[in-house]
């Protein structure tokens, strides 16, 4: 494995990124959403997300 060397104080990951929920969220009230990254690649990223409730 090569080891990942920084250039100042880091790097940009993403310009931009969307979500688009194929399933509308039905219901009132609070939610949270939980992102991760699944694979980041040289030109492109794979994000994970989950929705629920919020944390008390």
């Amino acid at each position: 494995m090569v080891p990942l060397r920084l250039a100042g104080d880091g790097f940009d990951v993403a310009k931009q990124f969307d979500i688009t929920y194929d399933q509308p969220v039905a219901g009132i009230g609070e939610y949270a959403v939980h992102l991760w990254m699944k694979r980041l690649g040289t030109t492109s990223a794979t994000a994970g997300y989950r929705r629920t409730r919020p944390e008390a």
